[in-house]
């Protein structure tokens, strides 16, 4: 009796329609489509973020070591080239020691450059001291990175940095820097 009754269940047993086949399958897709959206947009708004944190700080740091030496400065030289570097700052502290920094824009690489020079009390030269790398990815084009003097004596700094490949993006950041009057 209990063969039977297997037989029984196994003849009334039934597979999945090709409808219900079909029906599972496009809701799978529908949800592997929407999941790789989702993953997409995450990807891309990672790399914009990244892109432009990375050239908001480039711009930051060059306003920030301009704006640091430019406030000290007694003297200000604005380069020849259409952007306005080389920009030569220089003063003399309290115990007359010198100081000059100057900034370089590598129009090939975007790079901004600080070297830096001291000289002693009584001597008659600067002598080199250090060279730092201040930002890279900064725009050479006299229209997106300028620095020029008002007739006031206000330092105009505008930076724009541009970071390219995936998602690029650019930022700009414009400083006014009031110098130290001279001595």
């Amino acid at each position: 009796m209990s063969s039977c009754s297997l037989k029984l269940k196994n003849e009334r047993q039934s597979g999945f329609t090709l409808v219900e086949l079909l029906v599972a399958l496009a809701i799978t897709a529908f949800i592997i489509s929407g999941v790789a959206v989702a993953v997409y947009q995450i990807m891309t708004m990672n790399a914009s973020s990244s892109n432009r944190v990375l050239a908001i700080t480039q711009a930051q740091n060059v306003g920030y070591w301009v704006s640091r030496d430019a406030e000290m400065a007694q003297q200000i030289d604005i380069g020849l080239n259409d952007n306005g570097f080389p920009l030569t700052l220089t003063w003399v502290d309290w115990d007359g020691i010198g100081h000059q920094a100057v900034y370089t824009l590598n129009a090939e690489t975007g790079r901004v450059d600080r070297a830096y020079y001291i000289k002693p009390s009584g001597a008659t030269e600067y002598s080199f001291s250090v060279n730092t790398m201040v930002a890279e990815n900064i725009e050479a084009d006299a229209e997106k990175t300028d620095c020029y003097l008002e007739e006031d004596g206000r330092l105009i700094l505008k930076v724009t940095a541009s970071v390219s490949g995936f998602m690029a993006v650019s930022e700009t950041r414009q400083y006014e820097i009031i110098p130290r009057p001279s001595v």
